[in-house]
């Protein structure tokens, strides 16, 4: 091989080297927006436990999440109407003046007893 087509595949591994790192760091700036989001959830977390205890209601089908919705007089926090933590909406609010968290999770997530 020449030495002229020697830089051109050295200049190619550079280029392909350097879409490598691109591609790369691309997945990098979403985790640390993510960090962000988390410490973000950690200080409301905090912040809405400074203002417990609360009673935990677990409902594990949309019905039933809306007839709990419909018939309750859940009012919703005025400062934090809810956390979203692992893939769940956990709505914080009261009813009938007790501090209440209401979160919906899936089917098996439960106890039946």
């Amino acid at each position: 091989m020449d030495n002229k087509a020697t830089n051109q595949m050295a200049s190619l591994d550079h280029i392909l080297l350097l879409f490598i790192i691109i591609i790369s760091s691309l997945h990098v700036l979403p985790a640390s927006a993510t960090s962000a989001d988390k410490l973000k959830t950690a200080t409301t977390i905090r912040k809405v436990n400074r203002k417990g205890p609360y009673v935990g209601l677990v409902t594990v089908i949309e019905t039933e999440e809306d007839a709990f919705l419909d018939s309750v007089e859940f009012r919703p926090d005025p400062n934090h109407p809810f956390i979203d933590l692992s893939g769940r909406r956990f709505l914080i609010g009261k009813i009938q003046g007790k501090n209440v968290m209401y979160v919906r999770c899936g089917r098996g997530m439960v106890s039946h007893y």
